[in-house]
């Protein structure tokens, strides 16, 4: 078992994640697996040039499912996932992933922007953790 510090990159997830509602993250790279774990945290000014303002506990992870994300699509293994109103897998990823709108077309428009993919696409992954209640009077607001 692993232990990693992953930055929030979309810092209104912090209270869905609080309260349990939103139990996945998309991550570039795809090194976390089952049975790691991590904790979130968001920045309290610029990402990278400030101090952190809160971290949650450490989460186990139940799954990590590999993508690659290329600018207009998603691929689950070697099948491109379609990525209309249609595609209910992604709609559920987005849905998941505590985006608004939670369609297919915004979770690509968001990773795209958060991680800048190549025409060769980027390796992600898909992390998901069961939730467990975040205890706000410990050591998580700095």
């Amino acid at each position: 078992m692993t232990k990693y510090k992953i930055p929030l990159l979309l810092p209104e997830k912090r209270d869905k994640i609080i309260s349990g509602n939103c139990t996945q993250l998309i991550k570039n790279n795809q090194k976390l697996k089952p049975g790691d774990q991590f904790c979130v945290f968001t920045w309290a000014g610029k990402p990278y040039f400030s101090n952190w303002s809160w971290q949650s506990d450490y989460f186990t992870i139940s799954s990590a499912i590999p993508i690659q994300v290329y600018p207009d699509y998603i691929c689950l293994g070697d099948d491109p996932l379609p990525h209309d109103s249609s595609s209910t897998l992604l709609n559920y990823f987005a849905k998941a992933e505590c985006i608004n709108p939670a369609t297919s077309e915004h979770l690509i428009d968001i990773l795209n922007l958060l991680y800048t993919p190549t025409n060769k696409g980027f390796l992600a992954q898909i992390i998901k953790w069961e939730f467990q209640k975040i205890d706000l009077t410990q050591k998580h607001l700095y």
